[in-house]
């Protein structure tokens, strides 16, 4: 894989799923113990919590390899550089008339006005 392009996030991330993962695992257990209903529901409801915060960082883990992956492709393709392009002689000739035709076109119209100015007069004192 090319070089991640956000390593620093990268390690934010692990390191909440690596803090994440014995607290959910602590909470699960302690559920299953002789607690009463109340409290078994709200350790549960607070596992919960945790599993989703753990299942969208790990999205963010899972879409961050897809943008390094798509970042590599990119650079794999020469970017930021695009190749030259060209044509025979022949064809570029055909360019330069269809352009003609084109700016012709474009000449056809002409351009509405899109702003109105009105001009104020010196100010004057009413006294």
């Amino acid at each position: 894989m090319a070089d991640d392009i956000n390593a620093a996030r990268r390690t934010e991330l692990n390191a909440q799923l690596t803090t994440l993962a014995p607290e959910i695992r602590g909470l699960d257990d302690l559920a299953k113990t002789s607690v009463s209903p109340d409290l078994a529901a709200r350790i549960v409801g607070q596992s919960d919590i945790l599993k989703r915060r753990r299942d969208l960082i790990q999205a963010e883990l899972n879409g961050m390899d897809s943008v390094n992956a798509l970042h590599a492709s990119l650079l794999a393709d020469g970017y930021p550089a695009l190749p030259a392009a060209s044509v025979m002689d022949s064809l570029f000739v055909e360019l330069q008339e269809e352009l003609a035709d084109i700016q012709s076109a474009v000449a056809v119209f002409a351009n509405e006005a899109t702003s109105l100015k009105i001009g104020l007069g010196t100010p004057t004192s009413k006294s």
